[in-house]
């Protein structure tokens, strides 16, 4: 004998049959002792999705060649929670495709800043404008760093990069704090000297358009 699960049920778990209050199976197949012409009265109790559902008991008559398959069904309200449930799960599953689609948005973005900030490092040049706010005091702490004599006072050649990781991203009202580890090789114009740098570093971004500016940037050391 087998039993049928209403349509909504999907990959149960944990089934157990059950047939005049004795557990017969654990899957969908199962056996019972019977004569021909018996009614037995079978009902199922299974999980899915980390819930625990029992069907409505489903009374039938035993045939002689004993190889039937009984359609069991779910009362209204537990049809319900697994409707709600199959939501719910898609909802998440959509946020999390969302979020990540947003995570690598943001790397790309801070990818291709980096590489423009390096690049101006190595030709004292300003290459990086159009991921800033030009407005903002860190636009301004940059343009002075690369243009205005700050890596000529440090001696720095150029910079290597290295890893980027994105450790959590917040939003409040179309500001998005990103918070990163960064490392970077820092070779300077004597070519003995070289440093390794590890930061870890919070970024403050606007949104625009399709993209982002940089409002600030905080190094925590």
């Amino acid at each position: 004998m087998e039993v049928e699960f209403p349509e909504q049920v999907v990959n149960p778990t944990d089934i157990q049959i059950v047939a005049n209050g004795k557990e017969v199976g654990t899957s969908q197949a199962f056996e019972v002792d019977s004569i021909p012409y018996q009614v037995i009265e079978v009902h199922a109790v299974f999980n899915m999705n980390g819930e625990n559902y029992t069907t409505e008991k489903t009374s039938f008559t035993v045939q002689e060649k004993n190889n039937q398959r009984i359609q069991l069904q779910l009362s209204t309200d537990d049809l319900k929670r697994i409707s709600d449930a199959e939501e719910a799960r898609k909802l998440k599953e959509k946020e999390a495709q969302k979020s990540e689609e947003e995570k690598s948005k943001i790397l790309n973005f801070l990818n291709e800043y980096r590489s423009a900030v390096f690049s101006s490092v190595a030709n004292r040049s300003n290459t990086y404008a159009r991921y800033y706010d030009t407005q903002s005091p860190a636009y301004k702490d940059m343009v002075d760093f690369t243009t205005g004599g700050g890596v000529r006072r440090a001696k720095i050649d150029y910079y290597r990069q290295g890893a980027l990781e994105i450790q959590g991203i917040t939003e409040e009202n179309g500001i998005v704090t990103v918070k990163t580890y960064e490392d970077f090789t820092v070779y300077y114009v004597d070519s003995s000297r070289t440093s390794q740098n590890c930061k870890n570093k919070t970024y403050t971004l606007r949104r625009m358009g399709d993209s982002f500016v940089i409002l600030d940037i905080v190094v925590d050391f």
